[in-house]
């Protein structure tokens, strides 16, 4: 996957560690500075640079969108045990 470099070169971006429900009902993706303090979609003082969150210890690699930029959330759109992506 190529990652433009107009988005590349924004300090918009994070890591994010997979973490299961309180209540068991599945997972949630919070997201996490590559030190692996907590991220906030609202403080940019807690987001990074693209090449920061690469070389960090958290593979999962997110990006907080604010305009000119919008962006889909697909989300549960695959069924993992059937591979089967779900009629929208």
């Amino acid at each position: 996957m190529t990652i433009p470099s107009e988005l590349r070169d924004l300090k918009r971006w994070c890591n994010w560690k997979l973490k299961p429900k309180a209540d068991g009902s599945g997972y949630t993706k919070p997201p996490i500075q590559p030190n692996g303090q907590g991220a906030e979609a609202d403080n940019p003082e807690t987001w990074s640079t693209f090449e920061e969150v690469w070389v960090g210890q958290h593979p999962k690699v997110g990006f907080f969108i604010e305009e000119p930029y919008c962006g889909i959330d697909f989300d549960e759109c695959v069924d993992l045990e059937v591979r089967a992506g779900r009629q929208v």
